[in-house]
Parts: structure tokens; C-alpha cells; sequence
């Protein structure tokens, strides 16, 4: 898989060459992709395998073990002490960490697309009244509802655009009473595409924040 992306990229980067350090790779291919269909040309075969096969490669990132190992690991460490969200991509994933929590004793709620309306609003409601302080949630939660006072989020997993990072840690910001600091954890696999994006992301975001600091968990499963 990797051998078939460094084959399509090099393909790319000569057509296009001012993309071959842009940090906004993935939303200028997507941008290009949108164009030609707007105007009826023949998509790119190359920028259509490559995202393909990224989107593919990406996909088993979001599954990677270590990285439900590391996600545990920090919720156990954190539980209890903070009032945390967990940003997710996949539900099924999200659904197996609940049931892993579950099994371990971590009580926490759950917010996503298939739960009813019901549910979601009965878990916000519960997680907003702090009788639980994690909360689970796929996508559902990027934009558009209030958690003020929620002080740690953790990306177990993102797409990568900026507007989504952007908006998740928009909800960790909000001022509350005696809210002085929140804490953004990102869970990544190291090198890789997902790394190098974070880590540019986190440069352009470097502003406002106290601290940025890179750590290597270890696990081996």
C-alpha cells in the first residue's frame, strides 16, 4: 500500500507541482478533484487512486490497536479527575471502546449519528450534569453544541481537514467558571501521513497555546 501511494504521489507532484509542499495537500487534491467534475473533464486517475488508496490506508490506522491500547490507557488515568470527550471517525470503533470501558468499569455516555434522538440528547444532558465525565462521540459532536466546561478532548481519530480540527478544539476553548486550561490529546501512529499532518497542524496552531509536546507510548500488543 505504501509503495502504490509513493507511485501516485510522484505522478501528482509532477503534474502538480506546486502542491509538493503544501500543508493543505489532501484539500487541494480534493479541491482539484471537484473542479475537473464541475467542469467535465475525466478525473485524474492518479489523484483518484492515490485518495483511494489513502482513504483505504487510513481507514486501518482508525483500527490500529495501539491506539485503542493508548486511548484506554489514558482513560483510566484520566478518569474521574476530568471532564473529557472523545472524538472518534468510526462508530463501530467507538461502539467496541464502549464495550471495552464497559467491561473495565469506566462508566461514560455515548453520542453519534445511530443512537436515537432520545438517547443523544438524554447523554448530553447526563454529561452536562457531570453523572458521567466521558463522552463518546463520532463526528456528532464537532460543531454546534455548547460543552463549556468539558477540560480535556482526546482525537482518537480525524479526518484530515483543518475545518474539523478546528471545530474540536473550538469545544475544548469555551470559557466556563473556573475553567483556566484544556487539554487537546491527539493519538496518532508515528511515521506516517497522519503524523506529519498533525504535526504541521499543530505548528499553524501554535498560537494561544501553553504547550506542545510529543510522546511515545510504547504499548507493543
Amino acid at each position: 500500500m505504501t509503495k502504490a501511494l509513493g507511485t501516485f504521489l510522484d505522478a501528482i507532484v509532477r503534474r502538480y507541482r506546486h502542491l509538493s509542499r503544501n500543508p493543505r495537500f489532501f484539500a487541494c487534491l480534493e479541491k482539484i478533484r471537484r473542479g475537473r467534475a464541475e467542469r467535465g473533464l475525466t478525473p485524474d486517475t492518479d489523484i483518484e487512486r492515490f485518495l483511494e488508496v489513502s482513504y483505504r490506508r487510513k481507514k486501518l490506522l482508525d483500527r490500529s490497536e495501539n491506539r485503542m491500547s493508548s486511548l484506554i490507557y489514558i482513560l483510566q488515568a484520566l478518569c474521574g479527575k476530568a471532564k473529557i470527550i472523545v472524538f472518534h471517525e468510526l462508530i463501530e470503533e467507538l461502539e467496541h471502546l464502549s464495550h471495552t470501558l464497559r467491561i473495565i468499569g469506566i462508566d461514560h455516555l455515548k453520542y453519534h449519528s445511530r443512537l436515537s434522538r432520545t438517547e443523544r440528547n438524554s447523554s448530553l444532558a447526563s454529561f452536562r450534569e457531570r453523572d458521567a465525565k466521558i463522552i463518546l462521540s463520532c463526528r456528532a459532536l464537532d460543531e454546534g453544541l455548547d460543552i463549556p466546561d468539558a477540560d480535556v478532548g482526546i482525537i482518537a481519530a480525524a479526518s484530515k481537514t483543518a475545518l474539523q480540527r478546528i471545530q474540536r478544539v473550538g469545544r475544548m476553548i469555551r470559557k466556563a467558571t473556573g475553567k483556566k486550561l484544556a487539554w487537546i490529546i491527539t493519538i496518532f501512529t508515528k511515521d506516517t501521513t497522519e503524523s506529519e499532518f498533525y504535526k504541521i497542524e499543530n505548528e499553524e496552531m501554535i498560537f494561544g497555546t501553553k504547550d506542545i509536546e510529543y510522546l511515545n507510548n510504547g504499548f507493543i500488543i
